[in-house]
């Protein structure tokens, strides 16, 4: 059994990680856990967070309950195709774990995991230095590390027989659907097309990029960098960007250097800046405090549940937490560089129960229903966020 970790790092990855664990955040062209079951088949999940009473009501499915291990995987760490995990502590130069083979996992060291208390975990276990793959440190990475994570995946698609290859470097599910006069430029990286996605006509799909499952991209522009999951509506312009499942984007306007949850629309004519007039690096203004991007190249963190409205222009670096609706008011140019959880424009907040109708309407039209305990989970989300004003 493989036992797939959230450490205590989580923080690192607000807002998105407020209504997701890291493993179910999409790193390269899927999430940890996707990935894990894929290669691995029985897996279970822990995250200390399972000790806090907010997300202990989502009842999660592949709790780890003690069950024996041989693998311990961080879910931070995207690791090459083909990757040996040998015996004992796999650790980066950086001196961060990334995964752990051994025959039994006490307590003590489930702990020691969590923390990152990798001096200590090295005293009990063989070590290796893990130069290979990617280790995502905060929710910057998400923007930053995309690039260099799509390509490690490549080998899943060029030997699968499931796809088809009309140029190199582009496969095609045998389901999906390409109407004439696509182009794609896949010199600088792979472009995948998934199960009954569509691609219509005039749409430019540069690499490396991916189109997930059943996903429509509608005479778009896919500069590289770019990953959609499934279930999407894609058009306009998009570059170097995640868009989370059953998330529409579907008109023109510009969406660069950005991360985009789930069961996010964004209107019309929308659009993100994703660099300064002064060329300046780009801090992120969260709720627990400013973080550094490291890059120059950034343009928004926008939640699971936003709603943008139409003709809204996004500033660099903005930070737009879950189930937000943005639009612009009387005399406002733009929306604000940080946008509270649940804020109803700028000033006022999403209802709970308007906020629930709106986002089970918009579910309903996918044949999509949460379960109750997702309802209860995000209803002590709302209170803990909203008002409670709490840092999770």
């Amino acid at each position: 059994m493989v036992l797939l970790l959230e450490t205590h790092e989580h923080v690192h990855f607000s807002p998105v990680s407020y209504t997701r664990f890291v493993w179910d955040i999409t790193l390269g062209v899927m999430t940890p856990f996707e990935r894990a079951k894929r290669e691995f088949g029985d897996v279970r999940c822990w995250s200390p967070r399972f000790r806090d009473e907010v997300y202990a009501l989502l009842g999660y499915e592949f709790t780890w309950k003690g069950e024996e291990i041989f693998l311990v995987l961080n879910s931070q760490f995207v690791y090459p195709v083909g990757f040996s995990f040998e015996k004992g502590l796999g650790i980066t130069p950086a001196g961060q774990w990334v995964y752990l083979v051994t025959d039994r996992l006490s307590e003590e060291e489930l702990v020691a995991l969590e923390g990152q208390n990798v001096n200590w975990l090295a005293q009990r276990f063989p070590t290796r230095e893990v130069t290979e793959g990617v280790y995502y440190r905060d929710v910057a990475d998400l923007v930053n590390q995309l690039e260099k994570s799509i390509q490690l995946f490549e080998p899943y698609f060029a030997e699968s027989s499931e796809y088809t290859s009309p140029q190199e470097g582009v496969y095609i599910h045998k389901t999906a659907r390409i109407d004439p006069y696509v182009v794609w430029h896949a010199e600088e990286g792979m472009i995948v097309v998934e199960r009954d996605a569509r691609v219509r006509a005039f749409s430019i799909i540069d690499g490396p990029s991916y189109i997930g499952e059943s996903s429509l991209v509608d005479s778009g522009r896919l500069r590289e960098g770019t990953v959609i999951r499934s279930h999407c509506k894609i058009g306009g312009e998009v570059e170097w960007s995640v868009v989370e499942s059953y998330s529409n984007k579907h008109h023109e306007g510009f969406l660069g250097h950005s991360y985009v949850g789930s069961w996010v629309n964004i209107g019309a004519m929308a659009t993100t800046s994703d660099l300064k007039n002064n060329y300046r690096p780009i801090t992120l203004q969260r709720r627990e405090g400013k973080l550094d991007t490291r890059t120059n190249k950034f343009g928004s963190l926008i939640g699971d549940f936003v709603k943008i409205g139409i003709g809204v222009m996004i500033n660099t670096g903005t930070v737009i937490e879950p189930g937000a609706n943005i639009f612009l008011e009387k005399g406002q140019v733009q929306p604000p560089k940080y946008v509270p959880a649940f804020a109803w424009g700028s000033e006022a907040t999403y209802e709970w129960e308007k906020f629930w109708r709106d986002l089970t309407t918009m579910m309903r039209r996918r044949k999509v229903s949460p379960s109750q305990g997702y309802a209860s989970f995000l209803q002590a989300l709302y209170q803990r966020l909203v008002q409670a004003e709490g840092i999770l």
